[in-house]
């Protein structure tokens, strides 16, 4: 799951810079987490699907909470 972490963590840093649009971002992220789960239920037992849903929307999102809380008023996202 670190591997899973860091990837969407350095994905999400990389997608947000171009538009600094907080409801893209958000949009993007709903993708990768849509994208994420329905890969683990695919090859991975039902058990292990929550872990991989929280774990992606915390990569993907954890950096970002001040910048998304405000608007993305203030400045471009963290990097």
């Amino acid at each position: 799951m670190n591997f899973l972490s860091g990837y969407y963590t350095e994905q999400a840093k990389k997608r947000s810079l171009p538009s600094d649009d907080p409801l893209i971002f958000l949009d993007y992220c709903a993708t990768k987490t849509t994208e994420e789960t329905s890969r683990a239920r695919a090859v991975l037992p039902n058990t292990s699907w929550d872990a991989v849903q929280a774990t992606t929307e915390r990569s993907l999102l954890l950096d970002h909470l001040d910048w998304l809380a405000d608007g993305g008023e203030h400045g471009s996202p963290p990097c």
